[in-house]
C-alpha cells in the first residue's frame, strides 16, 4: 500500500511539473509574442508618425512655394503698374505741355510739314490741320511750296486732331500722320523703356 502511495505522489510530481513547464512556456511563447506585436505597433506607429510628418512639411513647402510665386506675381504687377504710371505722368505733362503752347508753335509746324513733305514725295498734296492751326499752315504755304518744290492743292480742317499736321495725296491713298496725337504715341512706344530705366534707375 505505501509502495502504490508512493508511486502515485511522483507521479502526480511529474504531472505538476510537466504542467509548470507547459505553462511556463506558454507564458514564454505568449511574452514572446506580446513582445513582437508591441514591437510592430511601434513599428508601425513610428512609420506611420514619419508618413504624417513627411506629408505635414511636403504640404508646408508646397504652401511656402505657393506663397512665394505668388507674391513674385503680385510685385511684378506692382512693378509694372509703377512703371505705367511712370510713364503716365510723364505724357501727361508732355501733353500738358502741348496743349499750353509753351514753345514755338509755328517752328514745330513747320519742322513736321517739312518731314511730311520730304516723306511723302509727291507734287501734290493735301494738307489736314486743327482748327488752330489752320492761319499758321496757310502763312507757311506759300514758303513750303517755294521750299520743296511742291503744291498744297487743299489745306482741310479736322478736329480729331489737336495739333500737328496730315499730310496726304489728294486720292487719300498715301498718308504722313504727323498729327501730335501720332506723335505722342509713338514717342510713348518707343521712349517708355528709356523713362522708366531712368526714373527707377536713380532710386
Amino acid at each position: 500500500m505505501g509502495t502504490t502511495d508512493s508511486a502515485t505522489s511522483r507521479l502526480q510530481e511529474k504531472l505538476i511539473e510537466n504542467a509548470k513547464k507547459e505553462a511556463e512556456e506558454i507564458i514564454k511563447k505568449a511574452e514572446e509574442e506580446a513582445r513582437k506585436i508591441i514591437e510592430n505597433a511601434k513599428k508601425e506607429y513610428e512609420e506611420k508618425v514619419e508618413k504624417v510628418k513627411e506629408k505635414i512639411i511636403s504640404d508646408a513647402k508646397r504652401r511656402a512655394e505657393e506663397i512665394i510665386v505668388d507674391a513674385k506675381i503680385r510685385a511684378r504687377m506692382i512693378l509694372a503698374e509703377e512703371k505705367k504710371n511712370i510713364v503716365e505722368q510723364v505724357f501727361r505733362r508732355v501733353e500738358e505741355i502741348v496743349k499750353s503752347g509753351r514753345f514755338s508753335r509755328r517752328e514745330s509746324l513747320y519742322n513736321l510739314l517739312k518731314e511730311s513733305i520730304s516723306e511723302i514725295a509727291l507734287s501734290n498734296i493735301r494738307v489736314i490741320v486743327s482748327r488752330e492751326d489752320e492761319k499758321l499752315v496757310r502763312e507757311l504755304k506759300k514758303q513750303l511750296e517755294k521750299e520743296f518744290n511742291v503744291k498744297i492743292a487743299e489745306i482741310k480742317v479736322t478736329d480729331s486732331i489737336s495739333g500737328g499736321v496730315i499730310v496726304e495725296s489728294l486720292d487719300g491713298r498715301i498718308r504722313i500722320d504727323n498729327s501730335y496725337e501720332e506723335r505722342l504715341e509713338s514717342a510713348r512706344s518707343k521712349l517708355a523703356p528709356l523713362i522708366v530705366k531712368e526714373v527707377l534707375g536713380r532710386g
